[in-house]
């Protein structure tokens, strides 16, 4: 797991969590953001793909293990647990671990 070193806050009906982002990840340009139903988060990059911030560990999905494309424009999470991801490339759909 890697060692916090930043903080950034999520305000979510009308509660605040506290986030933590981690420097080892570098510089990322990001494109979008879509918090799941359960409690994790997307990273929409603009070249890197997605990153998934889930229990204060973090995963990467991009074209090597794949998404159509890197260059993320949009995130939507649907009713039923889905995170659809607008890619350069079209459009990918990625179940969430936790969802039903």
């Amino acid at each position: 797991m890697l060692e916090p070193r930043k903080v950034f806050f999520e305000i979510k009906n009308n509660h605040v969590k506290k986030l933590e982002y981690f420097d080892s990840l570098g510089s990322i340009y990001i494109m979008a953001i879509v918090s799941t139903a359960n409690d994790g988060m997307f990273f929409g990059s603009f070249d890197k793909g997605i990153y998934i911030l889930d229990n204060n560990q973090y995963f990467q999905l991009n074209t090597e293990n794949g998404l159509s494309s890197d260059r993320i424009n949009c995130l939507y999470q649907t009713k039923d647990g889905l995170v659809l991801v607008g890619t350069q490339k079209g459009l990918n759909v990625i179940k969430d671990k936790k969802s039903n």
